[in-house]
């Protein structure tokens, strides 16, 4: 049944109204916070973020002061290789429990001898052995559903990576690129054994593989588009925030200047067009419990077709000023190449999607397959009742 518009536009348009009033305001605090990022000493920042009277996610400042860097000439030859993924999860309906994941890998190479590969790998998991992550301590099991199977995708997304990798690390230089983060989120509140198994065991193997071609100028990095994120923001927060602020109306609150206002809104004024930030370290809980220091997250914000994106990358690849820069330039030049967004993510991201067509052929092969063995199963009314229109 289609939206009743009438019962919603009232309240959209206070709302769109309330927006326009407040963005003037908006405007003259981000530039207030330019001005005091700029003016502001990392040091002292890193002194107050350590006293550890916050809870915010707060960045490490890794620069000695606010730098805009602009981006060096790219190499005459050089590769890049991008994977994503998609997936079909599990279907409660069906009597055949069973996960579709697919990898879409590109491999696209510059210069003297220029070529592109594109693949799909489509993976399949069935059965409890391999729908499950088990406890070895207990009768514990964990299905591989919902946002588990997320991040097992993104194990296998980096699994991929390293495997091809590994195959082409020949000391041209090589980008490779992931979309999203390269910090696993989604796994915190998992039990620890998950964490165990999926993390430790398993993602950050990947990232070691990775690290041992760094010699050969394979730079890992990350890319976020439009990125929510405020760890800087935070960072700033925690110089401005008044000891007992909680006593103090809003109004009066040094912090309340950066409130509401994201990393992106300060670097996308401050930033001039395929310029990055400063490098900042990620601090968050999961780096910090399980990731370690060696393979510690650092960022940066960049200025592209003024958009702000957010690049990760290892700390082996962020204290290496050469592969730092070589990623920037790099970034650049397939942002260029994409119009604005990084043309291996954009084919990989093709290779990898699972449409709707696709979803559906994978349920008539499927059902087909079950007829064939004549093996019926029943669905619920639900099920049936979003299939057909009553009325």
């Amino acid at each position: 049944m289609p939206f009743d518009f009438e019962l919603i536009a009232e309240k959209l348009q206070k709302a769109v109204k309330s927006i326009k009033s407040d963005d003037n305001l908006y405007h003259e605090r981000v530039d207030r916070i330019i001005d005091f990022y700029k003016k502001s000493d990392p040091k002292v920042i890193e002194q107050k973020r350590n006293q550890g009277n916050h809870k915010w996610l707060a960045a490490k400042f890794l620069d000695h002061n606010a730098t805009i860097n602009s981006p060096k000439l790219i190499p005459q030859d050089y590769r890049v290789i991008a994977v994503d993924g998609s997936h079909i999860d599990v279907d409660r309906h069906s009597p055949i429990k069973c996960v579709v994941l697919n990898i879409g890998t590109v491999i696209f190479t510059y210069g003297s001898n220029p070529s592109a590969i594109l693949n799909s790998s489509p993976l399949t998991y069935i059965g409890d052995s391999e729908l499950n992550i088990f406890d070895g301590n207990s009768t514990s099991r964990s299905p591989l559903q919902g946002n588990l199977m997320g991040v097992k995708r993104a194990v296998m997304e980096l699994k991929f990576l390293a495997d091809t990798l590994e195959d082409y690390a020949d000391g041209t230089p090589t980008l490779a690129l992931i979309d999203g983060s390269l910090i696993l989120w989604s796994i915190l509140g998992e039990q620890e054994y998950v964490i165990d198994q999926l993390l430790q065991e398993q993602f950050l193997e990947q990232l070691h593989r990775i690290k041992k071609l760094s010699d050969k100028k394979v730079i890992l990095a990350s890319y976020l588009s439009y990125p929510d994120t405020s760890d800087v923001i935070n960072s700033l927060r925690i110089c401005l925030c008044n000891e007992h602020c909680s006593n103090m109306n809003p109004c009066e609150q040094g912090c309340s200047l950066v409130s509401g206002i994201r990393d992106r809104d300060i670097f996308i004024k401050y930033l001039p067009d395929s310029s990055r930030s400063s490098l900042f370290q990620s601090t968050s809980n999961v780096i910090e419990k399980y990731y370690g220091e060696e393979y510690g997250i650092n960022f940066y914000y960049l200025n592209i077709f003024n958009e702000i994106a957010r690049i990760e990358l290892p700390n082996w690849i962020a204290n290496n000023p050469d592969l730092l820069e070589l990623s920037h330039s790099l970034i650049i030049d397939q942002c260029n190449k994409g119009l604005g967004y990084p043309v291996s993510i954009m084919e990989s991201h093709e290779q990898a999607v699972i449409n709707t067509t696709d979803r559906e052929n994978f349920k008539m092969l499927l059902d087909r397959l079950l007829a064939e063995q004549g093996i019926n199963y029943n669905t619920s009314q639900k099920d049936r009742s979003k299939k057909y229109r009553w009325v």
